[in-house]
Order: C-alpha cells, then structure tokens, then sequence
C-alpha cells in the first residue's frame, strides 16, 4: 500500500499546513509520494528534509521580512517576492535547508506549475532539489505579484491556475492512501476574480493565463466537490482548517500566522486517531 499527501496552496495560509507537517514530523508519519501546489510546494521540501520548525520560520518570519516581501520589490522588479533572498539566501546561508536528508529521502516530491504557452498543468518530478528549484519557484510564483518564471523550456506560474488539489493525479500515479491538506474551510467555495480587466491587460500575450484566471472558480470549486464526494467514500483523508484567523494570502502579520500555524498543530492532534485509522485500514 503507498500513501501519498497532497498539499494545497494559499500563500501564507500556508502556515496552517506548516502546523500539520510539524504533527507528522513529532509523530513520524510518513508517505511515499507527497505533491504540493505554490506554497504547498515549498513547505513539502521541509517536510521531506525533516527539518521540524523550519516550515513556520520561513513563513512566519522571513517571508514577512522585508528583504523577502516588499511593494518596493514590485514596483522595481515585478515580483512582491525577492526570489534572489527567498530561494537563495535563506536556504543557503540564513536557515540552512537540508539537501542531504531530501535527496536521499525515500519519499518522492511533485510540484504542480502551469505552463503560460500551452496552458497545459505540469506535474513535476523533484528527485535532487538544487536542481529543480526553479520548478518550486514557478510553482508558487502568483499571477498579478510575480513574473513569469522562465526555465527549461517552460513559461510558468502558480501551478493553482491548472490543478489547485492534485488528488486525483496521485492516484492515477498508483498511491492508494491519500491525505489532503486543505488551506480553506470545509464547505468553501471560490467565487470569480475581480481583477479580470488588470488581468487581461497583464497578459494579452498569454491567453492561457487570462482563461485560466477566468475560469479558475468554475475548475477549482468542482474539484472541491469530487475530492469531498471522495471523502466521503472514503477514497481520501481530508484536514480542513478549523479555524482560519482571517488570513490571508499576503497575510503579513507574524502573529496571526504563528496562531494559524498553532491551529494546524491542534487540529491533526484531534484528527490523529481518525488519520491512523484511514492509514491502517
């Protein structure tokens, strides 16, 4: 039996999902596969590096540095995000990230990202992460906020504009347990982007983009129906935030994220039983 963890985005609602890996890491669950989608993606390298805590400090307190987050940036740069510092600096000198532990892992990573040219969702392999970072990036990279990442044939951005929760990729990958980390609520529903006209002018040159930002409610609200008909039969495991704080995407207050991150901690304890059961089953 393999058992995979899908990981969904949000931005720094991700803190919630950083308090679950730190749940899996204290009680040493671990999974075969685990795919991550933005922010997702990025927290999904902490886990499978094992480095307990690290997941919160990158995004409770660096991401909020204004080293790594700025309108300055945006202005300047078109990215809100300095890459330079975030994929860089910090794993490489400030906190350093364990590439050892990742890339002799047993566990096998994706990251979603969506290609601008073709429209087409990539489902990318991480095998050795130094040298798929860029992928990690263009995964998390935020229409509107970010550049187009350009690598290896590809122009991508946020792999949520193709496949917000990649459930059903994981299993047509073969795993059979399935466990989802869900950013929102149980019962939420996305409503349209009310930034189309900005949108449509940002990328004229990309029509991809523009249909896949128009569209993405209508896309992402039925996957949210399949994966609860799923749960339901008990085809997936799903942890739903139980409270959110009220934050949000480019949440920038450290308190309301450390308490994010405290209530995904929370949650998987009251969980825990059910999880074990689902696993073991």
């Amino acid at each position: 039996m393999k058992t995979a963890l899908v990981l969904e985005g949000g931005g720094m609602r991700g803190a919630y999902t950083c308090g679950t890996i730190d749940f899996f890491l204290d009680h040493k669950i671990q999974f075969d596969g685990v795919i991550g989608v933005s922010a997702g993606a990025c927290h999904a390298t902490s886990l499978i590096s094992e480095q307990r805590g690290r997941a919160i400090r990158i995004g409770a307190h660096y991401l909020v540095d204004k080293r790594s987050f700025s309108f300055k940036s945006l202005i300047q740069t078109g990215d809100l995000f300095n890459a330079q510092f975030i994929y860089d600096e910090i794993p490489n000198v400030i906190d350093p990230f364990d590439y050892k532990t990742f890339n002799n892992s047993k566990t096998r990573m994706y990251c979603v990202c969506f290609d601008c040219e073709t429209g087409k969702t990539l489902y990318v392999p991480i095998p050795h992460i130094q040298e798929n970072m860029e992928y990690i990036r263009a995964s998390a990279s935020l229409p509107i906020v970010s550049k187009i990442v350009e690598y290896d044939g590809h122009k991508m951005l946020d792999g949520g504009l193709g496949d917000s929760i990649p459930f059903e990729f994981m299993k047509e990958k073969g795993y059979d347990k399935i466990v989802v980390v869900s950013t929102k609520p149980k019962g939420y529903r996305k409503t349209s982007n009310k930034l189309m006209p900005m949108i449509e002018t940002m990328y004229k040159d990309y029509p991809y983009v523009i249909d896949a930002l128009k569209n993405r409610h209508f896309r992402y609200n039925e996957e949210v129906e399949k994966m609860e008909q799923w749960e339901q039969e008990g085809k997936l495991f799903v942890i739903y935030p139980s409270d959110t704080h009220d934050v949000g995407r480019l949440e920038q207050d450290p308190v309301k994220l450390e308490r994010l991150y405290e209530t995904g901690y929370q949650d998987m304890e009251a969980l825990k039983d059910a999880l074990y059961a689902y696993l073991n089953a």
